[in-house]
């Protein structure tokens, strides 16, 4: 399996953090942007072709993950490379539908989301959900 890419806003880094463990520990290899840019790399670029090169994209969402520009577009970018974006709900999070327009971008997330089922790390046990974010990205992989 190739990697997955993680998709979060700046101040949720130090549950990016614990999920990339967690998903490391299950066998899973996690790009993250603070770690597998190299220097001088053009940042936009790295972070395309990692997203084009992902076997699935995971999201974490949370309300700084909708205000987050980079969160939104690299949602909207993974979307439009057709990849399988798997949304977690890190902390309580609006719906779609009550997130206020703030640009094309908001309307970006909402279209790219509808519909998916969110993994819950807020009602249920860290463990339990990074098992569920494991299933989702080993089932009906190609």
């Amino acid at each position: 399996m190739g990697h997955v890419f993680l998709s979060y806003a700046r101040r949720n880094s130090e549950f990016a953090d614990r999920l990339v463990t967690a998903l490391e520990r299950r066998g899973l290899k996690v790009w993250l942007d603070r770690s597998d840019i190299p220097g001088g790399a053009a940042w936009d670029a790295s972070i395309s072709e990692a997203l084009q090169d992902a076997v699935a994209v995971v999201v974490v969402l949370s309300p700084d993950a909708l205000k987050s520009e980079h969160v939104v577009r690299e949602v909207a970018l993974a979307g439009d490379y057709g990849q399988r974006i798997i949304p977690v709900e890190y902390v309580p999070t609006p719906p779609m539908s009550a997130v206020p327009a703030r640009t094309g971008l908001t309307h970006a997330i909402a279209y790219r989301l509808a519909g998916l089922q969110w993994i819950d790390f807020v009602h249920q046990d860290f463990e339990r959900a990074v098992d569920r974010v494991v299933e989702a990205l080993t089932a009906n992989r190609a």
